[in-house]
């Protein structure tokens, strides 16, 4: 048992039971995977539930990034919750080219956490408290912080400065109960029941959070104007194959040739809407002004000005 932040050990308590435990039936096997599967089913059913409070934490945050450039994403947790925040943020980057100073991903344990184990890393309150004043986090900044039980003592400890300071805080977890759910402003509480194997919140809670946090930051990303259409127009180009999809983005958005849509990438150092634009017919400095004037959104730009995809 690991001790806790008020001195005590936390116990299996606050786990729901599962009254149909699994038994080592290595002879059937395939009722055993149905079993899980079933589980994991359930686990993304119950993410409806949270829907609509989802909306509001992406609108909230949205308007909180939207208003303040110098404002950051921030990602709280510890083990799967943490894991699962960190790649979720990590993946913003080349996906929908957020800019790496917005991100900050707070795991207990460090860096070395993401691949072992690191044993009594997630009830340091002390580390939470020189992690959250080592980042400067601030009433700017929009904190999500993850926690299956609501009550691992690292996430508490930032979540609850974070509030204090003013920053709105996300509280994923998935106990009505939990202490998260009462510090967060905006706690989303998806209640996936038993897991299969007691207290492995890494299945049934673990694919709820999975959904959840891919759910949360594409829609917030789509709010921030990150995308265009359905395409991901502010992608990093950081291999041979996005490379060639940026291509590709730049032929549909503009009916030129791949070897034109090549061109207006060099001229635009990679940067697609602007390539884009420029295979419309502005010249460099208007394209980027107009970009500038309209907070980044091309498909506003496509509307207003009334401009022809290829699509």
């Amino acid at each position: 048992m690991s001790p806790c932040a008020k001195g005590g050990y936390r116990t299996g308590r606050d786990m729901v039971r599962n009254k149909k435990p699994l038994q080592n039936k290595t002879a059937e096997l395939p009722e055993l995977l149905r079993h899980l599967w079933q589980g994991q089913l359930v686990a993304a059913q119950r993410v409806e539930e949270v829907l609509p409070i989802l909306a509001d934490c992406i609108a909230v945050l949205a308007d909180g990034l939207r208003k303040d450039e110098r404002s950051r994403l921030v990602y709280v947790g510890a083990g799967t919750s943490g894991r699962l925040a960190v790649q979720d943020g990590v993946e913003l980057l080349p996906t929908y080219g957020w800019p790496p100073e917005r991100l900050v991903s707070l795991l207990a344990g460090g860096a070395r956490a993401f691949t072992q184990a690191i044993e009594g890393a997630e009830d340091d309150r002390v580390q939470a408290r020189h992690d959250f004043a080592a980042h400067n986090i601030c009433a700017r900044d929009c904190v999500i912080a993850l926690s299956a039980s609501g009550r691992t003592p690292y996430v508490l400890e930032i979540a609850e400065a974070a509030k204090q300071a003013g920053a709105p805080v996300v509280g994923i977890t998935h106990q009505k109960t939990a202490e998260l759910s009462k510090i967060a402003t905006y706690p989303v509480i998806c209640e996936t029941g038993a897991e299969p194997i007691a207290g492995s919140t890494r299945m049934q809670a673990g694919t709820a959070q999975k959904i959840i946090l891919t759910l949360l930051s594409t829609t917030l990303m789509v709010a921030l104007h990150r995308t265009a259409f359905g395409r991901m127009v502010y992608m990093r180009i950081t291999n041979d194959k996005l490379y060639r999809r940026a291509v590709e983005m730049v032929c549909d958005f503009t009916s030129v040739s791949s070897s034109q849509a090549e061109n207006l990438l060099a001229q635009a150092q990679n940067h697609i809407p602007l390539a884009i634009l420029l295979g419309h017919g502005f010249s460099l400095s208007p394209a980027q002004a107009l970009l500038q004037d309209y907070a980044g959104n091309l498909e506003q730009i496509f509307i207003e000005k009334e401009l022809t995809a290829g699509f």
